[in-house]
């Protein structure tokens, strides 16, 4: 049984993308019991334009929301009646499994630190989305959550996410790259250069050394590791390069003089440029090393992003992967 709680505001598509995605994971998941939290009457309006099982989904006021432009620490200890807020106390209240939410990144991860806490040999938590654009696939680590990264912090998100890897994926032993401007084992900055040294002598990675950022998608790697800042610059520009490729596509489609008369045609190979390059279809990005199941969702997440997040969530529950960071980290 999956039990979780979804925070239905501080989303650009809330709370309809989060009743909608929620209705959505419970048809294709019979295990799933769901709590949706925020204000009582703009959720029920949206749950009462489907069908759904009422015994597997519960409905939480929340009077308030954490905007996207509040400050982080700020807002988790003022709003005390924020979606945020009460989602993250019922989620420890009722001893639930997991937790999603659209809403501020900053208060999201203020609040999960503060309230459900990292395991004691997590030197900080990493935000690690899922990449997928083409036909690769890998974990990129930090993209937020740290700024700034120490040589300890670079070897444990190898560490981290090579677990994440090994249990979504089910793949034995992830390769990790190390994010950088050269392939060289002496490029970098100071920290870099010696967390790659680090990396290379630590036994529980398979670590095979630099990457360089134009061939992320090029080459086999699992694991990608960064810094929170190069990590977050470098998740927008995946962002807005897949929604820029998307888009001129079908605008040229669309302009082309025979566009009309080959509709038929295009249509399926615009579905399979959104395919590959609409990130959203992924769900979100976890918060790996707290002890519960935290996940980050875009802010613009429709309602198969959810559905996205909650699948990537009922999996993580099933492979447990708290109990194997908790063997791991304690």
């Amino acid at each position: 049984m999956a039990n979780i709680v979804l925070d239905c505001m501080g989303g650009d598509n809330s709370p309809y993308a989060q009743v909608k995605g929620g209705i959505l994971a419970l048809q294709s998941n019979e295990s799933l019991n769901l709590v949706l939290v925020g204000r009582y009457k703009d959720i029920k309006e949206e749950l009462d334009k489907h069908k759904f099982k009422s015994d597997r989904i519960e409905i939480i006021d929340a009077s308030d929301v954490i905007l996207g432009d509040d400050e982080p620490v700020k807002a988790i200890r003022s709003k005390k009646n924020a979606s945020l807020n009460i989602a993250i106390s019922e989620l420890l209240k009722r001893g639930y499994d997991a937790i999603i939410s659209t809403g501020n990144s900053g208060a999201f991860l203020a609040g999960c630190m503060f309230n459900i806490g990292k395991f004691n040999g997590i030197h900080r938590p990493a935000l690690a989305p899922v990449i997928t654009v083409g036909e690769n696939r890998f974990i990129l680590l930090d993209v937020g959550a740290n700024v700034d990264c120490d040589i300890n912090n670079f070897v444990q998100f190898g560490e981290m996410g090579s677990i994440y890897y090994r249990i979504l994926f089910d793949k034995e032993s992830p390769s990790v790259h190390l994010l950088n401007i050269g392939t060289e084992s002496t490029k970098g900055n100071s920290i870099v250069k010696r967390a790659y040294r680090e990396m290379m002598n630590t036994s529980n990675i398979n670590f095979k050394g630099n990457i360089e950022a134009r061939d992320i998608f090029n080459r086999a790697s699992d694991v990608i590791v960064c810094d929170g800042f190069v990590g977050n610059i470098a998740l927008k520009i995946i962002e807005g390069t897949s929604k820029y490729i998307l888009d001129s596509s079908i605008s040229h489609i669309g302009n082309g003089f025979l566009y009309k008369s080959v509709k038929k045609l295009t249509k399926p190979f615009v579905q399979k440029m959104k395919n590959k390059y609409d990130y959203q279809k992924y769900g979100g990005a976890i918060f790996l090393g707290m002890k519960k199941i935290c996940i980050k969702s875009h802010g613009s997440s429709n309602e198969i992003a959810i559905k996205s997040s909650i699948d990537t969530a009922i999996r993580l529950i099933d492979k447990n992967l708290i109990g194997i960071m908790k063997n791991n980290y304690l």
